[in-house]
């Protein structure tokens, strides 16, 4: 039995229009699948910027606290117990990287951040004044590519800040 043409038009017909149904949702899916990848793209940068390290610019908080002279030792006790270390190894000449992180973090705190001159830090640990000034330069260097340092750093600044910041009571 032969087929209408008509039956066979309409069935043509309806095969169109289900194409370009789907032509129209592969589209708009193209569409939504930029907008996911860009959104993503963004997510993501944002995520990034979130765990960068920060410049030590931007880390450095305001010293509120002065730690006094005869107590700096106390600077290299918080930095030994936050790197978990004895102090002697600190004071060591070993190079190793267990010995010279917390070294450099030392020579950070005192130098740059208390104000203690490269010389009589190097005077606290038995070295040269200039090896004091590459220690700094390599906490530098540490804290925005190292987070692990970083954060250690950023711990004991906390820690000192803590001790040293005179409460209410001792301020009046």
């Amino acid at each position: 039995m032969p087929h209408d043409p008509r039956d066979l038009a309409f069935e043509v017909r309806l095969l169109r229009e289900a194409i370009d149904a789907l032509s129209e949702a592969v589209a708009e899916g193209a569409k939504v699948a930029q907008r996911i990848a860009s959104e993503r793209k963004q997510i993501q940068a944002l995520f990034e910027s979130f765990n960068a390290p920060q410049p030590v610019a931007e880390i450095k908080p305001s010293l509120e606290f002065a730690v006094p002279k005869g107590q700096i030792a106390k600077v290299l006790e918080a930095v030994c117990h936050q790197w978990d270390i004895p102090v002697e190894l600190v004071m060591s000449e070993l190079r190793g990287r267990g010995a010279t992180y917390p070294r450099f973090a030392f020579c950070h705190i005192a130098h740059k951040r208390l104000g203690r001159s490269s010389s009589y830090v190097a005077g606290l640990l038995n070295r040269d004044h200039t090896t004091i000034l590459h220690a700094c330069e390599r906490a530098e260097q540490l804290m925005s590519s190292d987070k692990d340092f970083s954060s250690k750093y950023s711990a004991v600044m906390t820690a000192l800040q803590a001790m040293y910041t005179p409460t209410s009571d001792q301020m009046n």
